[in-house]
């Protein structure tokens, strides 16, 4: 069975083949952010609580019962990718093995390809495919409403931006080195878009501007 194919780094959407999945809110897609994750580079997916996610998401809402939202939002995803996407009991709930594959995922395989190239040229190659699956910041455009929501989305978008700002320096570097300015000074646009308050990509685009 074909992976579906989840696209975090930007507006959350899901492919597989000529499907395109439909979630019930962006709730729903933290849920599955949640739940994947975790899973990224370490192994077998790990159980999250239902209470820490119904709070999580909906613990500061007009919701009279975030646990049933929560439910609710379960019954989206199972509906959208498959009664067997998730694996819950009472208290805990788990994404399938072998059911998803992110963006982040691919950044992450393409920079290791890049690391291991043996050429400048394969290296480059890399690089830019995993920029490639770089669309924007996680869940751009949304924040959840609830504290404890915000202060994962912070989290989560912190910790993105620290292994995703290594791989957009080194493309723009490479680029440079290797002429192609014009490639380089855009990439360097996208870096200081993603991370305006960094010094070095401030400093990296107004040189290649010049």
């Amino acid at each position: 069975m074909d992976k579906w194919s989840i696209q975090f780094l930007g507006v959350p959407f899901a492919v597989r083949g000529d499907e395109v999945a439909h979630l019930r809110s962006k709730e729903t897609w933290a849920v599955l952010a949640s739940l994947i994750l975790p899973t990224i580079g370490n192994g077998q997916p790990r159980p999250v609580s239902r209470e820490k996610l119904a709070d999580r998401f909906w613990s500061d809402s007009d919701a009279e019962d975030p646990r049933a939202n929560l439910r609710q939002c379960l019954s989206s995803v199972r509906a959208a990718f498959g009664e067997e996407c998730i694996i819950a009991d009472r208290h805990d709930v788990r994404i399938a093995q072998g059911w998803f594959t992110t963006d982040i995922e691919k950044v992450a395989t393409a920079y290791q390809k890049a690391q291991a190239a043996s050429t400048q040229a394969e290296r480059l190659e890399w690089l830019t495919e995993a920029q490639q699956y770089i669309s924007g910041e996680f869940f751009e455009g949304w924040t959840p409403e609830g504290m404890i929501g915000e202060e994962w989305m912070i989290h989560q978008r912190a910790e993105l931006r620290s292994r995703l700002a290594p791989i957009m320096k080194e493309l723009a570097d490479a680029l440079e080195q290797a002429g192609q300015l014009n490639a380089a000074f855009d990439v360097a646009r996208r870096c200081l878009h993603l991370h305006p308050s960094d010094p070095y990509f401030r400093a990296l685009t107004m040189r290649l501007a010049a």
